[in-house]
């Protein structure tokens, strides 16, 4: 069985698979050096060297924002403009699972907590909702059970009772502060090295209860950055506070300590409701290498496995590594030991 999946959106990639190996799998970026390039147009001709006319099955995945073209366009675009006829097709929006199949599948382990931390994934009506972090349990040929789903509510609509950003998300928001690319939180990664405890600059996230919440100040500069929203914040004050370069180092100090203080507990929490020592993370939030270091600190006991395809591109590998397992009950594991996956891989 021959399976071809593509992700349309930023990191817009596609995978090939045979007989539930990887024959091809590349990011669209690869070829055009435009990063985050979002549709996959140059990688259909390289999907032609792998798959004849025909494909068993073809999936298709991307996060539903809301009027989006509908799915049957990138069908007709990608594959009729391709000669590419599929026996069978899929379209799947469930975001965070297709992050988590592609996490397990090559993570080797039989059975695993999968946790899927993000900057935003599957929505929920017209931006009603968003997930933003997820666990799952995993294991062998296609068992995928969630165990919690957090969702931020919708654009402009604060809820004290629910964080509107996730850890991704805060760094995207610093991201936009500090004048770089939304993608760019490993910039924001490699800058908090030089920055200190600063008192003057606000939290991003507070502990009540028992229970971790978003703060609204820095969603409110975001809105006046972004959207020209009056939020009642004295912006010029805080551009001037930017100027400074040891400013821009202690927010960046900021966000990676309590999103790290935030990520342990949510470890910690996952992995007390659970007998499983294997520990997969994924999803844009897991490329934090930094804080991915302290997490194997804290918990020698757990196996942990940080997904190398955590960003949205791996989740065409992870779309046809599950249906190819959902398909054909094959329970095979075959770790990722590689990360050339493009021309003859």
């Amino acid at each position: 069985m021959k399976i071809l999946s593509l992700i349309v959106g930023h990191d817009s990639s596609a995978c090939v698979i045979k007989d539930g190996n990887i024959l091809f799998f590349m990011e669209e970026e690869k070829l055009t050096y435009l990063k985050k390039d979002d549709l996959p147009t140059n990688l259909m001709q390289e999907v032609k060297k792998y798959v004849d006319d025909e494909v068993d099955v073809f999936v298709l995945t991307y996060i539903n924002f809301p009027g989006l073209v509908a799915p049957d366009v990138f069908k007709e675009y990608f594959l009729e403009k391709n000669n590419i006829t599929p026996k069978k097709t899929i379209i799947e929006i469930d975001h965070h699972l297709m992050h988590a199949s592609c996490a397990f599948y090559s993570s080797g382990f039989t059975e695993a907590l999968v946790f899927v931390s993000d900057g935003g994934g599957r929505i929920k009506g017209d931006w009603e909702s968003q997930e933003f972090e997820s666990v799952f349990t995993a294991s062998y040929p296609c068992e995928f059970n969630l165990l919690e789903k957090m969702h931020r509510t919708g654009w402009k609509k604060w809820d004290n009772n629910n964080p509107i950003y996730s850890m991704g998300f805060a760094f995207h928001m610093v991201c936009d502060m500090l004048g770089f690319e939304w993608y760019d939180s490993g910039k924001v990664m490699g800058l908090s090295a030089y920055g200190n405890n600063n008192n003057n600059i606000n939290d991003f996230f507070y502990k009540k209860n028992n229970k971790w919440f978003a703060t609204e100040y820095y969603y409110k500069i975001w809105l006046e950055i972004n959207y020209k929203v009056k939020t009642g914040l004295n912006l010029k004050k805080i551009k001037k506070d930017l100027e400074s370069f040891q400013y821009k180092a202690d927010l960046a100090y900021k966000v990676q300590k309590q999103s790290k203080e935030r990520s342990l507990d949510r470890i910690n929490d996952i992995i007390k409701k659970s007998k499983i020592k294997n520990f997969v993370m994924t999803g844009g939030y897991a490329l934090n290498c930094v804080n991915n270091f302290e997490y194997i600190k804290a918990f020698p006991n757990i196996n942990f496995y940080f997904d190398p395809l955590a960003n949205d591109g791996g989740t065409s590998l992870g779309a046809a590594k599950y249906y190819w397992h959902k398909l054909t009950n094959d329970k095979t594991i075959r770790p990722l030991t590689s990360l050339y996956l493009g021309h003859d891989c």
